[in-house]
């Protein structure tokens, strides 16, 4: 596959690394530390994260049964604030 890329990149195939989405990443870190309670359940996000990164941990409320509007906070911060 590499080398097919290589080709329709012009560069060589040594040129060519893949990585997994930064999604993927929040997954992948989800799975490993998000353990939630009746009482601490609460994930916070900045509200500029992609969406695909919120809808992700939508999805991960959602699968322990949980309310996201009650869930997921998301926080709107402006390059103006302190």
């Amino acid at each position: 596959m590499v080398e097919k890329f290589a080709k329709v990149l012009y560069v060589s195939p040594d040129d060519i690394s893949f990585a997994a989405s930064l999604t993927t990443g929040l997954h992948v870190l989800m799975s490993t530390f998000y353990r939630p309670t009746p009482k601490k359940n609460k994930i916070v996000m900045l509200s500029s994260e992609f969406n695909s990164d919120i809808m992700a941990s939508e999805s991960w409320i959602e699968n322990y049964g949980f309310n996201v509007k009650d869930t997921l906070i998301l926080v709107d911060v402006s390059d103006s604030d302190p």
